[in-house]
């Protein structure tokens, strides 16, 4: 459910079901990027690095946890730092994800 409540826009429900499941498997690295990734385009954006670092720290590898960190560093005007997140995202991700970090990366030129 957060991931149709997220694609909609709808940041409010879409972070109430991320926490859902934070709150019962938090080792799990993906819905802690998303529930930063929610955090981070409500402005809340101390919360929303804070999830998206857990999220690398489960995995370092995650791509949801990388791009939830290129938006955190967007949203502060680090465009080096949100550019390489964002390329992270790109070369390892596929689908949805790696179309959103494109044009992340059009919208910092």
């Amino acid at each position: 459910m957060g991931d149709a409540y997220l694609l909609t826009g709808e940041l409010a429900p879409a972070a109430y079901h991320y926490q859902i499941v934070v709150d019962q498997d938090g080792e799990v690295p993906g819905p802690h990027a998303k529930l930063g990734t929610c955090f981070v385009l409500r402005g809340e954006l101390e919360l929303g690095r804070e999830e998206c670092k857990l999220s690398l720290r489960l995995d370092s590898r995650s791509p949801e946890g990388h791009f939830c960190m290129g938006l955190f560093f967007a949203q502060q005007g680090d465009t080096d730092g949100a550019r390489r997140e964002f390329e992270i995202v790109v070369d390892t991700a596929s689908g949805m994800l790696a179309e959103q970090a494109r044009r992340q990366l059009d919208r910092l030129e």
